[in-house]
């Protein structure tokens, strides 16, 4: 590699380490290596940059289990990198998780897309969700397609999502509720998130504060069948270093959901997006309550061999709004230790 636009050897340097930062933010080197030495041609002043790359393996497997609360999940992912030579990614990820929860997503993403210190992520993906059958009478089928675009400190992100839902009642004992929204919808919604935190680590944090705002409308484009909503969520969270390996944790969230377009007033907001203590699209917690769903219910259709004062009768369909919830956690944080 030759530069010729540096006037002294710290600018030369200067120049090189950004280089290198952008060669590894790629993600397909291990190491990068660079070497200045004279140049043969060129006179006066003028150097040779020599690279030496070491790349990662193409073919990469993973497989996780993950568990929370009574139900678990199984993950499996299969990777391959910069195959073409252009530093693309392209995942193939299977989940299936408790309820028959299943998901298959295919993944094609790039850093610094365009020379510029963006990423993009285009996704095409396959769910089915059972578990707010439970609570709400409802599963969920959805088929489509994401593009994810995210700056390169992560502070900002741009999703668009197209997909075609089928919200569906296999039990056939639903309540109206969720009977009257029952069928096929399209979902073409964009959101920007943005997120900020100081914690030294986001899976294991022991001091810091953190902040996510997100912001989505959904119904953009023409036809009936579309999904018509505007939703705003936001979480912050603060985290204090006690000693001995111990960390005071704080986390509130608010948010509030509402249709829009013609008619919206009388339009019911999509229960797939409505807010949640359980289960599906749901961040909270609350010790003691077996029935997913916390919020407004409605007496779901009686089965034949079902009493009415049974208390699986009653459906949770979610809340347009999330004031406010909070969660206060004493945890031991064993073999981390905060930062200066």
């Amino acid at each position: 590699m030759r530069c010729e636009l540096a006037d002294t050897l710290g600018e030369l340097e200067e120049q090189l380490e950004e280089a290198i930062e952008a060669l590894m933010e790629l993600d397909v080197f291990l190491a990068v290596d660079a070497f200045i030495d004279q140049a043969d041609e060129g006179g006066t002043g003028a150097v040779d940059v020599h690279l030496t790359l070491k790349e990662q393996g193409q073919l990469g497997l993973n497989i996780a289990t993950y568990a929370q609360g009574q139900g678990g999940s199984i993950e499996g992912t299969i990777k391959l990198k910069n195959s073409l030579g252009r530093a693309e990614h392209l995942a193939l990820k299977y989940e299936r998780g408790s309820n028959h929860h299943t998901e298959v997503v295919l993944s094609l993403g790039r850093s610094r897309i365009l020379g510029t210190d963006m990423s993009l992520d285009l996704d095409l993906y396959r769910q089915n969700l059972q578990s707010a059958q439970q609570s709400s009478s409802f599963s969920l089928q959805s088929t489509g397609t994401t593009a994810n675009l995210q700056s390169h400190d992560g502070f900002h992100t741009f999703t668009y999502d197209l997909g075609w839902l089928h919200i569906y009642d296999p039990s056939n004992n639903a309540s109206k509720a969720v009977r009257q929204q029952l069928g096929w919808k399209l979902k073409s919604a964009l959101k920007y998130a943005f997120q900020y935190s100081t914690f030294p680590s986001i899976q294991y944090p022991t001091s810091g504060f953190g902040v996510r705002a997100t912001q989505e409308v959904a119904g953009i484009g023409p036809g009936s069948a579309l999904l018509k909503y505007i939703k705003s969520e936001i979480k912050a969270a603060k985290v204090l270093y006690l000693g001995g390996g111990c960390v005071l944790s704080l986390d509130a969230e608010a948010g509030f959901i509402t249709p829009w377009g013609p008619g919206a007033r009388s339009q019911p907001v999509p229960i797939t997006e409505r807010f949640r203590m359980f289960g599906s699209g749901s961040t909270g917690v609350m010790r003691g309550f077996r029935e997913q769903g916390i919020g407004p219910v409605e007496r779901r259709r009686c089965r034949v061999n079902q009493e009415n004062d049974d208390p699986i009768a009653a459906a949770a369909f979610g809340d347009e709004s999330k004031l406010l919830s909070s969660r206060l956690a004493l945890q031991k944080a064993a073999g981390f230790k905060p930062s200066d």
